[in-house]
């Protein structure tokens, strides 16, 4: 059995892509009844994530840094603006 899942952060409206899961149920007949035997839940992860995460892993140590405190401005700024805007 197969399933799928995400959720929404404290403070987001909306799920984010980035924590979807799946999640793969393995189910044994035994008897009368279906049991569980094996239970993985993993994080659900596209090709152009692996690929944006396998570019970043490939940069030194300084150069994460710069794209993480890049990142950080961007996120500042966007609320920035979303508090002027209200």
């Amino acid at each position: 059995m197969h399933a799928v899942g995400s959720m929404a952060l404290p403070g987001h409206e909306e799920a984010l892509s980035s924590r979807d899961s799946m999640q793969l149920f393995v189910a044994v007949r035994q008897e009368d009844a279906w049991r569980l035997q094996a239970v993985l839940n993993a994080r659900k992860l596209t090709l152009e994530r692996q690929r944006l995460w396998d570019d970043f892993e490939s940069l030194s140590a300084a150069e994460q840094g710069q794209v993480v405190e890049f990142i950080v401005a961007l996120r500042r700024h966007d609320r920035t603006a979303k508090e002027k805007s209200r």
